[in-house]
């Protein structure tokens, strides 16, 4: 595939789930690592790369149409399976900065070893996944406060993530790095 291909399916509307998605992680997941020791422009457009990427292979109109709830994402046709293939459709360019395969890959694990593909747990994960796995979740908590018609403020935020979760790895510097930053006015 082309690179216009995937360009286009990020961008083709902007009020489409996976677009507003991968704007709020790219904003996330670079607001978190400001506050930590592996903060380089070369470590937050690896972060921006893999936010605009991670999802490119999935299919699902419902999906991104964002009438799937996050408790049935897993029943999606290919959502299992969609870090994989996204990794495989990146793989022909050859500007994509190291790491960011490896970003992709892992963005559905978990700190407790449940998440998916291979259930990694946060001592096997590298910071960069981390800081990208904790953003995801943040995107989420921030939805799902705009979805309750809340407030987007840090407290509603913070009150959606589990403290005690993110307590282990790299996992605990990212919430503390949560905790020092203002991401809304």
């Amino acid at each position: 595939k082309k690179f216009d291909d995937i360009y286009g399916k990020i961008f083709e509307n902007e009020k489409k789930y996976l677009t507003k998605h991968s704007i709020a992680l790219s904003y996330v997941t670079c607001g978190i690592i400001s506050k930590l020791a592996w903060d380089s422009i070369e470590n937050r457009n690896k972060l921006v790369m893999s936010s605009f990427l991670h999802d490119v292979a999935i299919n699902s109109p419902e999906f991104d149409e964002g009438t799937t709830g996050l408790e049935n994402r897993e029943s999606l046709v290919n959502f299992k399976g969609h870090p994989r293939e996204a990794v495989d459709l990146i793989k022909s360019f050859e500007k994509i900065p190291t790491d960011v395969d490896q970003i992709i890959i892992d963005h559905h694990e978990k700190p407790d070893g449940s998440g998916v593909p291979r259930g990694l747990s946060s001592n096997q994960l590298k910071p960069l996944a981390t800081i990208f796995i904790f953003s995801h979740d943040v995107v989420d908590a921030i939805f799902e406060v705009e979805n309750k018609q809340l407030n987007i403020n840090s407290k509603n935020v913070l009150d959606l993530l589990d403290k005690d979760y993110y307590s282990t790895g790299h996992f605990k510097k990212c919430f503390e790095s949560l905790e020092k930053i203002e991401l809304f006015k």
